[in-house]
């Protein structure tokens, strides 16, 4: 009785990991290739290499690779407490440096 019970939480523990990272993985993900894209557009703006509106362009389309790098990434690392601080820290990071850009 006991470990049909304890194999029960586990399930129910293993599903809420896998909402946890699916919801990490497309917000935080988002949150991130946003935050690195507006930071790399308004770069690309600022020395001159293209147009503001070139720079978002070929960023959106570069951001959406990123974003399924970021994806595959947190399913694939051990710990989600460990994923959900760094990519917390990188997306400041970055919205950090793009309003320095600005």
């Amino acid at each position: 009785m006991a470990s049909n019970a304890r194999e029960k939480d586990q399930r129910n523990s293993s599903r809420w990991g896998v909402v946890a990272r699916s919801l990490l993985a497309s917000v935080g993900g988002f949150f991130f290739v946003s935050a690195v894209g507006a930071c790399c557009a308004m770069g690309l703006a600022a020395v001159g290499l293209m147009p503001i509106a070139q720079a978002v362009h070929v960023v959106t389309l570069i951001g959406f690779v990123a974003w399924c790098a970021v994806a595959m990434w947190v399913f694939a690392a051990g710990s989600l407490r460990k994923v959900t601080l760094q990519l917390g820290l990188s997306t400041l990071a970055a919205l950090g440096v793009a309003l320095l850009v600005r």
